[in-house]
């Protein structure tokens, strides 16, 4: 009983916070002047991560690497049913006609993070390799570099589109420009700081709840496995993962309440890309290599991973109105995928 009570105290803190801390990020970036897109792709995806950080932090500490991959890993197989989810909100088609060059990009990025992943975890259970006693095992540093190279490409090129886009709509009308409101004055910029550090002091504090709602997530998620006999990878990519995606989807949703779709998307894929580093940050906290000390159930999240992630990319190609169960035809086999993969878990 008692776990229970913690484990809702628990989501409600990582629900409201997340709430929070996703308006605070999206006033500040309004004001710092980045694009929607990468606010969305990078900045959001990375705020939206947090609870996912702090829970496989802990899960490593506890010495349960395959729950806290299994979070990870499930994290984004959840976030791209999210985008099924919401297209099923939407109507036909939503996803599969509101995918841009940004998000084929971030697609991309992810699958070849992906790709290394399974390499790297096959080659530790084909031939039962020992890593080298570093710090970061050697797979870290090929998920950093990837990651850094994808992060320069995609501000790169929203760069580009919006100069592009400066250029087009550069018109002057003199006859509109006597009617310019001045430049505010003393105490409108001293109104503009009050604003501005308020939520900074928002996004911090929603940042702070979140981590530490994190941390105790990874707790009770290892008592539970003790309590249910369930696995851990299946405890790990059904409830952790759900748990920790709430903030997504209150970004993803509000998104998509405000008629933006493409930014919904954009904020899941990033995430998603996010997530998939984030075994690299991680394993500086752990003595060897998180993927050589994992059982192989976590390698089918992976396998999973990169098929949605194909998947949502074939609507940047694909571009149809025709629906299955009145939504898209890639979110509905990705809703169909993931309640599979669950099922074949929970008997793995």
């Amino acid at each position: 009983m008692l776990l229970t009570v913690e484990l809702l105290v628990v989501i409600l803190l990582i629900a409201l916070s997340g709430h929070y801390l996703v308006l605070s990020v999206e006033n500040i970036a309004d004001k710092v002047g980045f694009s929607q897109m990468l606010t969305c792709m990078i900045i959001l995806a990375a705020v939206t991560s947090l609870p996912e950080l702090a829970t496989t932090v802990t899960a490593v500490r506890l010495e349960a690497i395959e729950s806290g991959l299994a979070g990870l890993l499930g994290s984004n197989l959840f976030n791209f049913t999210l985008l099924a989810l919401l297209d099923l909100g939407q109507g036909p088609g939503f996803l599969l006609l509101s995918l841009s060059f940004s998000h084929l990009l971030v697609g991309f990025i992810s699958i070849m993070m992906s790709s290394s992943l399974g390499i790297f975890f096959t080659l530790y259970l084909l031939t039962a390799a020992i890593p080298l006693q570093f710090r970061f095992a050697p797979e870290s540093f090929v998920l950093f570099a990837i990651f850094l190279s994808g992060l320069k490409m995609i501000y790169n090129f929203e760069k580009s589109i919006n100069n592009e886009n400066k250029v087009e709509n550069f018109d002057i009308d003199f006859e509109e420009m006597e009617n310019i409101v001045p430049f505010p004055g003393e105490g409108a910029a001293a109104r503009e700081r009050e604003s501005s550090v308020g939520q900074y002091m928002i996004l911090l504090t929603s940042a702070a709840v979140i981590i530490l709602s994190g941390i105790r997530l990874g707790y009770l998620s290892d008592r539970l496995v003790l309590m249910t006999g369930m696995g851990s990878t299946f405890i790990g990519a059904g409830l952790v993962a759900v748990i920790t995606s709430l903030p997504e989807l209150s970004a993803s949703a509000s998104a998509a309440g405000r008629d933006h779709p493409e930014m919904a998307a954009a904020i899941i894929m990033g995430s998603s890309m996010i997530n998939l580093v984030l075994p690299a940050v991680v394993d500086g906290f752990y003595y060897s290599s998180m993927l050589a000390a994992d059982p192989f159930h976590n390698l089918i999240l992976i396998f999973v991973t990169v098929i949605m992630t194909v998947l949502l990319l074939s609507g940047l190609f694909y571009r149809t109105r025709h629906s299955l169960l009145h939504i898209g035809f890639s979110p509905a086999l990705i809703l169909i995928l993931y309640v599979g993969t669950l099922w074949l878990l929970l008997y793995l």
